[in-house]
């Protein structure tokens, strides 16, 4: 996956699910997805997005679940992630984040839940809901665990 293959995925208006886990993308990626504006789920897990990016994706203003695992996240990335509007779901493990900067976070998202589907009645409902799944392959099967992204 490249920055310029998902530049034409944010050319999708109804992009409610996004899955780049184990890919080569970084903070500039980030500001690509950050303009899908209905992302509801979105994994980055096994990337190389860092704080600068987490920072942009937070503001998704329908995000709901957000996989961080064995990413360059830092605690500098839990008070951005606090104030994420509809967010009620964080998977931090193996990031740069230890449990104990996760507390705050935890009592946070613990106040949430999820919220209905969009309806297919909503201003947007042209277009179908959409979700993608792209997935990074060598030629001997899935990621190498030493994938430079992770931890």
């Amino acid at each position: 996956l490249t920055d310029e293959l998902l530049t034409v995925l944010a050319d999708l208006p109804n992009l409610e699910y996004l899955n780049v886990s184990e890919n080569a993308i970084t903070d500039d990626t980030a500001k690509v997805i950050a303009r899908l504006a209905f992302l509801r789920h979105l994994d980055v897990s096994r990337t190389g997005i860092t704080d600068e990016g987490i920072t942009l994706l937070a503001r998704l203003p329908e995000l709901e679940v957000l996989n961080l695992a064995n990413t360059r996240a830092t605690a500098a990335s839990v008070p951005v992630l606090e104030g994420a509007g509809p967010l009620f779901s964080v998977n931090l493990l193996d990031s740069g984040v230890t449990p104990e900067k996760t507390e705050g976070l935890n009592r946070f998202l613990s106040t949430k839940a999820p919220r209905p589907a969009r309806s297919q009645h909503s201003s947007n409902s042209a277009a179908p809901r959409v979700g993608i799944f792209i997935s990074h392959f060598t030629r001997t099967g899935p990621v190498r665990p030493d994938y430079p992204y992770g931890r």
